[in-house]
């Protein structure tokens, strides 16, 4: 099976000449938390306060008959992404580090960096809804 991502309701497998070589591995956020130290007291109190966003990178390819210009559109701003390992679930995302496409072209090579936020989405849900309340 061909890795493909869906970014901003576009599939990565209508760039011609784009190759998604490597998928990021399915992960869990981290969870913030709050360390309070009261001195007298033997231990720490840990106060859990939400998760974290984190970043999901990509690794692409360029083949054949590609269009550079196509392709750094596409890999620009925010939106719903959706990973081929993934496929019924979407993150939401920004791509905030700059891309040097010069760089890609000469070396054919490049890596995308997702700055997700910590839930993925299904159809309907939340995927997994621990909350830190229950914690």
């Amino acid at each position: 099976m061909n890795n493909y991502i869906i970014w901003k309701g576009q599939d990565s497998r209508g760039l011609n000449g784009l190759i998604i070589s490597e998928l990021p591995p399915i992960t869990r956020p981290s969870i913030k938390t709050q360390v309070t130290e009261i001195e007298g007291k033997d231990g720490d109190i840990i106060d859990y306060v939400g998760y974290s966003a984190y970043d999901k990178c990509v690794k692409i390819g360029l083949y054949g008959d590609y269009k550079i210009d196509e392709i750094s559109k596409f890999f620009s701003g925010s939106g719903k992404v959706t990973f081929s390992n993934e496929p019924e679930k979407y993150y939401i995302a920004e791509i905030i580090d700059q891309i040097d496409f010069e760089r890609f072209v000469k070396f054919r090579i490049a890596n995308i960096k997702f700055h997700t936020q910590p839930f993925k989405y299904g159809l309907t849900s939340i995927d997994w809804t621990e909350k830190v309340e229950q914690r």
